[in-house]
């Protein structure tokens, strides 16, 4: 008898966990020998099915390398490359797995090297060019890739 009471209430408790399983967010990780990551995937299970929303990589001495966001497996939003030291070297905008937006690239000192914009993965807008001074000395624009001045 007490048997029956035990299934009663463990079967409703896994019905109500398998249904709430279709939306579990969880991290893999990958290692360097030396026990830092290498990579790690954000990810989130629905079902069986399993979506990576963010990447990132690192630099064996565990700084971060790269890291960038996905939308229906698509880089979607802002891409950030660093130095191995830690400071941002380039910034790039994606809308579904394109280039679309303002790019910018920094030297090690952490100055503008560059200011790009791109629409549907190319050159669109002003491009603008720094010296390691912080001095602007090239201007150039785009038109849907074409180099219009």
């Amino acid at each position: 008898m007490k048997n029956k009471y035990i299934y009663l209430f463990i079967l409703p408790l896994v019905f109500f966990i398998a249904c709430n399983n279709n939306n579990i967010r969880k991290e893999v990780t990958i290692t360097y020998g030396n026990g830092e990551p290498q990579k790690i995937e954000h990810c989130q299970y629905q079902g069986n099915k399993r979506i990576v929303n963010k990447v990132e990589y690192y630099y064996p001495n565990g700084n971060l390398e790269s890291e960038y966001e996905l939308k229906d497996g698509e880089k979607h939003g802002k891409q950030i490359f660093y130095y191995k030291h830690g400071a941002v070297e380039l910034e790039e905008s994606y809308e579904n797995g394109k280039l679309n937006g303002k790019s910018t690239q920094y030297f090690v000192t952490g100055d503008t090297s560059y200011e790009a914009s791109y629409k549907d993965d190319l050159p669109h807008g002003e491009w603008k060019y720094f010296d390691d001074n912080g001095e602007l000395y090239l201007t150039q624009k785009f038109e849907n890739g074409t180099l219009i001045e």
